[in-house]
């Protein structure tokens, strides 16, 4: 059996034809209905690598992995994976080499052994940290130091990444790819999507959850370091509702999904990409959040590249200030027979107030709406997205769509159902 059959059949496929044909002819133990019974020496290898589970898959597939050193040493990594299928493929990779490069040994970022390609398979194999931010985001409220240790820590990891010559964007900030180490620091890991800030900007379907406006949308503006910014800020959000109060705060999204499943990427993109939709201000749900931090991470999640954050260390010194303890009044000498002085209590900081949403990109040449017929209440309109079509709406109806996230920029309008425009082109939409 060839080297790439074996890989391919052993990264890319999983269940028991996979496994069987993995296994040496003379440790087949065949029962009696003809299945092979599974045993713990079924392995898959790759190259120096035994891999012993899988911790996550989509674009990039993560595994708990022993790496065998000399000495017959073992030691566990984290062996990142994806297929070269083509030559883009191959750039990214080696983009991301250049990338762990220049980031050297910084302490917020996954510590790299080595890296390759073995059989058109992309390898990376980093330091095995078993814990995550995803364990953060269960069903009941993250702690405030939780949330503000997982900001000042990955912000750390990013201004490190963004100071790079040029600047890189890592472009897939998410739970699962910030782990934990042993002293409870965050790191940052998966720099699979990391890019130049002047390329062309690329996402992930599974990354949708995170992914800020001006990557779905260039009408939104170039990307930037704010970017990354915003995706930090929904995994933020995230943890300090907890998962029964996210899906509430984002009625938009969630709207007739169970409460064990999880809406496809569109729903995300769809909001993302809807500038008039905002999630629910953090100390609206709950009333023990400090509002400064709150404050930081409203401002982290604005739709707009221009209301957030420019830098990391922007959001790093709006921290400091949010968490530091108020100043102790010093008491003014006085003589035993003053009458003693009644200290004023300290104002707690202002509860965040949502800024007006920027106004939308202007339509481009060529693309004004027919005359008569844009802002005309008498007029209907069909709705398509992705080849599904709803209306006719008044424009009325369409306002209020926009307001609830239904319709975003993303959406094309029709008149008679036949000749399409993008929604953005409708004066007053937006």
């Amino acid at each position: 059996m060839s080297n790439a059959r074996r890989h391919l059949s052993s990264l890319l496929k999983d269940g028991c034809a996979s496994r069987c044909a993995l296994a040496p002819a003379r440790r087949r133990p065949w029962g009696c209905n003809g299945k092979l019974n599974l045993t713990w020496w079924h392995v898959k290898k790759l190259d120096r690598f035994t891999i012993e589970e899988t911790l996550s898959t989509g674009t990039v597939t993560a595994y708990k992995a022993l790496e065998q050193l000399p000495g017959d040493v073992t030691r566990p990594v984290t062996l990142r994976t994806h297929a070269i299928k083509d030559q883009v493929a191959m750039n990214r990779f080696v983009n991301e080499v250049r990338v762990l490069a220049a980031l050297g040994t910084e302490r917020h970022v996954a510590t790299v052994y080595a890296m390759g390609v073995t059989d058109n398979i992309a390898w990376v194999a980093s330091e095995y940290l078993p814990n995550s931010v995803a364990s953060l985001c269960g069903d009941a409220p993250g702690k405030p130091d939780d949330v503000l240790r997982v900001l000042t820590d990955v912000l750390e990891g990013l201004h490190a990444l963004h100071s790079c010559t040029p600047p890189v964007l890592h472009l897939d900030i998410k739970p699962s790819n910030i782990q934990i180490d042993r002293h409870g620091r965050c790191r940052l890991a998966n720099f699979t999507m990391a890019s130049a800030v002047s390329d062309d900007p690329v996402y992930a379907a599974d990354s949708a959850r995170y992914t800020p406006p001006e990557v779905l949308n260039k009408d939104f503006g170039p990307k930037s370091p704010s970017s990354d910014l915003y995706a930090l800020g929904h995994v933020a959000y995230e943890i300090a509702l907890g998962a029964r109060q996210y899906r509430n705060a984002m009625p938009a999204v969630f709207e007739g999904v169970s409460t064990k499943e999880m809406p496809g990427p569109s729903r995300f993109m769809q909001w993302h990409c809807s500038i008039s939709t905002r999630a629910t201000d953090i100390t609206e749900i709950r009333k023990d959040f400090p509002p400064a931090l709150a404050a930081v991470i409203a401002r982290l999640m604005a739709k707009g590249p221009k209301e957030r954050y420019s830098s990391a260390a922007e959001v790093l010194a709006d921290l400091k200030a949010a968490t530091a303890p108020a100043p102790t009044p010093v008491a003014e000498a006085s003589s035993p027979a003053a009458v003693p002085q009644r200290v004023a209590p300290s104002v707690a900081p202002p509860r965040f107030t949502r800024t007006a949403p920027s106004a939308p990109p202007p339509p481009p040449a060529g693309a004004a709406n027919a005359p008569g017929e844009a802002g005309q209440t008498g007029s209907r309109y069909f709705v398509r997205l992705r080849g599904r079509q709803t209306g006719p709406f008044d424009l009325a109806t369409l306002q209020r769509q926009v307001r609830q996230g239904l319709v975003s920029r993303l959406h094309q309008v029709s008149t008679d159902g036949i000749t399409w425009r993008a929604a953005t082109t409708l004066e007053g939409l937006f």
